[in-house]
């Protein structure tokens, strides 16, 4: 996450958890836990002014399957892909009805787009099985199904 503070002076991030730079007004943070984070500014007459945000760190996530992609090249719904928040690991694999595996990915905006061996696959369901570890260091699985039409 970033934080930006502006000033007519001089300013330094004085506390907080995690501010990668101190004295850069615009500050990478790597918070783990929720916290304040309190800014002082310094202008050339000596006067001093702070400023505070807070922020609020979740181990919450969300997953999103769909059920159904169309792969025809409209531009709309074309890829199969696993959306979700609050995920810091995700490996999607998709196997045809006798378990053969078609599709691997391990990014998740990397999705499976129909082809197999350069050839778009048929209209039919897929399993597909998706790992992913939630933000608290858990490691979840869901299996289901996805139906490409054409």
């Amino acid at each position: 996450m970033y934080l930006k503070a502006t000033s007519n002076g001089t300013l330094t991030w004085i506390s907080g958890e995690g501010v990668l730079c101190a004295s850069c007004p615009n500050t990478q943070i790597m918070a783990k836990k929720s916290g304040c984070y309190l800014a002082e500014t310094v202008n050339s007459f000596g006067c001093k002014s702070r400023d505070e945000v807070c922020v609020e760190v979740t181990t919450d996530y969300n997953i999103y399957i769909p059920n159904v992609f169309t792969p025809n090249g409209d531009g709309n719904n074309d890829v199969f892909l696993v959306y979700g928040t609050g995920i810091t690991k995700l490996e999607m694999t998709i196997f045809d009805r006798w378990g053969e595996k078609l599709f691997n990915s391990k990014d998740q905006l990397l999705g499976w787009d129909g082809m197999y061996k350069g050839v778009l696959s048929k209209q039919d369901a897929y399993t597909y099985m998706v790992t992913y570890t939630s933000l608290d260091g858990k490691k979840h699985e869901k299996t289901g199904h996805v139906t490409l039409l054409k």
